[in-house]
């Protein structure tokens, strides 16, 4: 699990919190013990759910980093609830004869909770360490699916630039800015599909080329929306062109008979695909070089003015 740099000392303190509540299953087990109460191991570890739970249903809706951390310590209780419940079944009162558990069971019953214990407390101490640390944690057979926090923090930021480049916009350019950002996600997310079924090496590295420029350019289009207007034709023919003949490439090379047709083929497929990469290099080039100019237009402008103005 990697670091996430992003997440706040709160945060850290009620993901710590939800696995060091666990231990509290321990006093609870006691009392139960001092009781009598079957299934006493069970017991203690669902009551001592109660705290991460309630983490999570408090804290869990505002911090995605707390409510994975209170959802794993859920588990390792459910978890280690569901194997007490086993062992109690297996080497429990159901053994006792003439009101008394033949020794074989009764040393089971203690090592089985033992190793339990150990576990447990094992497991909670790893638990808490990486919420200080604020990492994220999966605990063995967990059917929790640990959040990508890194992704979501710069989709979010994503998010946010286009909003800003929307307010500074006129509503037709708005949206068409808009409309050719979430073509650009689509495009790059069906190049993302086709570049994992590509078994050549060179190919798929000349594909994940063609993916970079490609980025390059709708990142462009958010810092300067003019730029789409001259991008016409990279966004009704080249795209589109570029990617249906990735697409066929990969229908062809799959084929289990290859003739000699078929080589001659991908080999045109493979020399194109280095013309493409230059092709949408130079038209990235191109929309920088447009930008350049419109900043000397602006400088020059400004320029003008002050100097009328006697500034």
């Amino acid at each position: 699990m990697q670091e996430q740099n992003n997440i706040t000392e709160e945060e850290a303190k009620w993901g710590r919190r939800s696995h060091l509540s666990l231990l509290l299953a321990y006093p609870l087990l006691l009392i139960l013990l001092s009781k009598s109460i079957p299934f006493a191991f069970p017991i203690a570890m669902l009551g001592a759910m109660l705290i991460p739970l309630y983490i999570l249903l408090t804290k869990g809706g505002k911090s995605k980093f707390v409510a994975s951390h209170a959802k794993e310590a859920v588990f390792l209780q459910g978890f280690l609830a569901s194997l007490g419940a086993g062992v109690s079944w297996l080497w429990g009162a159901d053994k006792m004869v003439d009101g008394s558990m033949p020794t074989g069971s009764a040393i089971m019953q203690i090592l089985s909770y033992s190793g339990l214990g150990l576990y447990h407390i094992g497991a909670t101490i790893t638990g808490s360490i990486k919420a200080s640390y604020k990492t994220l944690i999966s605990y063995p057979l967990s059917f929790f699916k640990t959040p990508n926090l890194e992704k979501e923090r710069t989709d979010f930021e994503e998010q946010m630039a286009e909003l800003r480049a929307l307010q500074n916009l006129d509503k037709v350019t708005a949206s068409m800015l808009k409309e050719t950002i979430n073509l650009g996600k689509d495009k790059v997310a069906e190049i993302d599909r086709l570049s994992e079924k590509i078994k050549d090496p060179s190919v798929k590295e000349k594909v994940l080329e063609i993916r970079e420029q490609v980025v390059k350019i709708f990142e462009n289009f958010k810092n300067d929306p003019d730029d789409i207007k001259i991008s016409r034709q990279f966004l009704s023919y080249y795209l589109d062109t570029t990617i249906k003949i990735i697409r066929k490439y990969i229908d062809l090379s799959s084929q289990k008979v290859i003739s000699v047709e078929l080589k001659e083929s991908l080999k045109r497929v493979d020399e194109i695909l280095v013309q493409i990469i230059d092709a949408f290099g130079k038209h990235h080039d191109k929309l920088i070089q447009n930008d350049i100019m419109d900043l000397d237009a602006e400088i020059t402008v400004m320029e003008k003015t002050m100097k009328m103005e006697g500034m």
